[in-house]
């Protein structure tokens, strides 16, 4: 007899690590996760040439 599982049960057990995510999902979340740095990257390069800006902004300001 073949026992079915809830909702509940079933994240319950892929939340303990029992059972796996399928492969596309788990290739969809590295896709985003990728996407995610790609971006958190570019911010990190923008707000340092902004910082850089402003730094030589002020201190022509002060000469």
């Amino acid at each position: 007899m073949e026992q079915t599982l809830t909702k509940e049960q079933a994240l319950a057990l892929m939340n303990a690590g029992v059972v796996s995510l399928e492969s596309d999902e788990r290739e969809a979340i590295r896709a985003q996760e990728a996407a995610q740095d790609e971006l958190a990257q570019e911010l990190a390069w923008q707000l340092e040439a902004e910082l850089q800006r402003q730094s030589q902004a002020n201190n022509q300001t002060k000469q």
